[in-house]
């Protein structure tokens, strides 16, 4: 997994704060969902700070069916690929 930040109102360069898998130990069921919490660089210096995001639901579904779909047009084009 890779974490990008970059500034939202303005222009500037976009920095990778995280360049690594989730472990178990970062992820946490809630309400339904799941809370990510996780540890990383900051923009501006190289201080580590923890990030939590909490994904509901329906996040987690929206997600689902949007990799699901990706995954239906990956396949559809190798199908189309290899049988013409």
């Amino acid at each position: 997994m890779e974490i990008y930040v970059e500034p939202a109102r303005r222009p500037g360069k976009r920095k990778l704060i995280r360049r690594s898998s989730l472990s178990p130990a970062e992820i946490d069921p809630e309400n339904g969902g799941l809370r990510l919490t996780l540890e990383a660089e900051g923009i501006y210096d190289k201080s580590t700070y923890r990030y939590t995001l909490k994904l509901s639901p329906e996040t987690l579904a929206t997600m689902f069916v949007a990799w699901n779909d990706l995954q239906g047009t990956a396949r559809q084009h190798c199908r189309d690929a290899f049988l013409g």
